[in-house]
């Protein structure tokens, strides 16, 4: 009962985190009220165009713990692509005594983006990162690199497939504490999507994602990487939008903590 609490608690926290974000990606009605001037509207349009959900969202329970991800990024200049970014992995060890979290990972970044075109290289990345879990001592773990980022895709009627190709440069790490984590992260990463809808009966929706990481500070060690599998299906009936998503991952470097132990793990639950 106390697990079922705990993990009711859980999901009730991440949709109040991510419900601006999601709100987002809903239409809108931008006519002007009545009793609200025009500039007035404007200037909240505004404000709301200047957070977007980042990465995947989402709350999942498996082996060997419970994994939630929040992901937001930020526009500061209206007029430039110019984005904050900051993503939020935890991992949650809900069945155990206090139910400690046993790891929690730290991404902010920064990036600007180049928008090329809808129908191939959709956009260009170019940007900086810090990843750390904001410990002290010997689980302090620590890793700075700037990178290149990019994304094509073409659409099938109503399928659309999408490839992703990351490029990496490590400036900077723990050198006390992981110093050899160079070891388990390549200079390059790859992501295959696919994604449908279908409304035959009621709106559906679903996406299939590869993700590949190898290992090796020139990506030469693939046994020392990660591969991540994962599922997303969402059947918008009486307007539920959250994803049933299942996650699977081998390999290295899901938690920073442990991230030269090699992880089995296999999750399913929400992606919001």
């Amino acid at each position: 009962m106390k697990v079922f609490a705990l993990w009711l608690l859980s999901v009730f926290s991440v949709l109040c985190l991510t419900s601006r974000a999601l709100a987002l990606e809903l239409p809108t009605n931008t006519t002007p009220s009545l009793s609200v001037s025009p500039e007035l509207e404007r200037v909240k349009e505004e404000d709301d165009d200047n957070i977007f959900k980042h990465r995947d969202i989402y709350f999942l329970s498996g082996k060997p713990d419970t994994k939630v991800q929040f992901s937001l990024k930020l526009r500061p200049l209206k007029t430039e692509n110019l984005f904050l970014g900051y993503t939020q992995q935890m991992f949650w060890r809900l069945g155990a005594d206090s139910s400690p979290f046993s790891d929690i990972n730290y991404n902010p970044e920064l990036y600007y983006e180049w928008v090329i075109d809808e129908h191939f290289v959709r956009f260009m990345r170019l940007g900086i990162e810090h990843r750390s879990n904001g410990k002290d001592g010997p689980t302090s773990r620590s890793v700075d690199r700037v990178y290149a980022d990019t994304e094509m895709g073409f659409g099938m009627g109503k399928y659309e497939v999408n490839w992703n190709l990351k490029l990496y440069r490590v400036y900077d790490v723990d050198w006390v504490n992981n110093r050899d984590i160079i070891n388990y992260m390549g200079w390059w990463s790859t992501q295959f999507k696919i994604q449908g809808v279908d409304s035959l009966y009621f709106p559906r929706k679903a996406e299939a994602s590869l993700a590949f990481y190898p290992g090796g500070g020139n990506s030469q060690k693939i046994g020392n990487g990660a591969l991540e599998m994962s599922i997303k299906y969402r059947a918008r009936l009486f307007g539920f939008m959250p994803y049933l998503m299942v996650q699977y991952y081998y390999g290295y470097m899901e938690s920073l903590v442990i991230y030269n132990h090699k992880t089995h793990s296999y999750r399913i639950g929400f992606n919001f």
